[in-house]
């Protein structure tokens, strides 16, 4: 069933982006299967679906000019079709004790901040999930800021990325915990934050991530979605669907 429905929406988004007048797709919103039914359509073999998926998740790059192990063709093909939008790194201050504060900047020039914590036994990526925030929060300064949007999940997962480069450079290490305390309430961006949190076990998680779970340590890796909300289920139901495998 989940392959006919991979087909069927991969010939829907061949046949849009035929459509010259329409926007183009950001492909990163489309999973494995979607792609390669694109590729079928193309009349391209379906591994060069995978060699393409690797490029946007397991070594992201920011251009389709960036996936060296296809045609000029192809990758211009691919440009002309789709969009790659991805944060883009504005400021860096770093301070004495080694924490790395980064300003990105969105496809469409709105600002966020990440932060890399560094102590004696772990590597931490504090992660916005919100440009602004709605929850006016007095103790936060990012409640004083009226929220523009959420973030996608593929801009979440950019700064994971990003950030587990610079502690790779600055500290020899991965990230070890990944926390959702920067910019937003991750709990009024859900479906985002679990599925960027889905992509980093399933795509890059060898690299960077042993395990992900939900406000308790069940390895070395701790994700925190909030401090402010309960979510004892939320917590639950990710480690239940993680285990599986399944898509939340």
């Amino acid at each position: 069933m989940q392959d006919n429905y991979s087909l069927l929406r991969g010939q829907w988004v061949y046949y849009l982006c035929r459509m010259r007048k329409k926007e183009k797709v950001n492909i990163r919103t489309l999973t494995l299967g979607e792609i390669e039914s694109y590729f079928e359509e193309l009349g391209e073999p379906k591994f060069r679906a995978k060699q393409v998926y690797e490029w946007l998740w397991q070594k992201p790059v920011q251009t389709f000019e960036g996936m060296t192990n296809i045609s000029k063709e192809l990758r211009k093909k691919l440009s002309d079709e789709f969009s790659l939008p991805g944060l883009t790194v504005d400021t860096v201050q770093q301070s004495e004790d080694g924490t790395i504060k980064t300003r990105f900047k969105t496809h469409d020039g709105h600002f966020i901040e990440g932060v890399l914590i560094p102590t004696a036994s772990r590597f931490t990526a504090c992660l916005s999930s919100q440009i602004g925030c709605s929850l006016s929060c007095k103790f936060c300064a990012t409640g004083y800021m009226d929220r523009k949007r959420n973030l996608e999940f593929d801009e979440i997962y950019d700064q994971v990325a990003i950030i587990n480069k610079q502690c790779e450079k600055a500290n020899g290490k991965k990230l070890s915990n990944i926390v959702f305390m920067g910019m937003g309430e991750p709990l009024l961006n859900l479906p985002a934050v679990l599925e960027s949190a889905r992509l980093l076990l399933h795509t890059i998680r060898r690299e960077i991530l042993d395990s992900i779970c939900l406000n308790r340590t069940l390895s070395d890796v701790t994700l925190v979605a909030t401090k402010r909300e309960p979510f004892d289920v939320l917590a639950e139901g990710l480690e239940t669907n993680f285990s599986r495998g399944e898509r939340i």
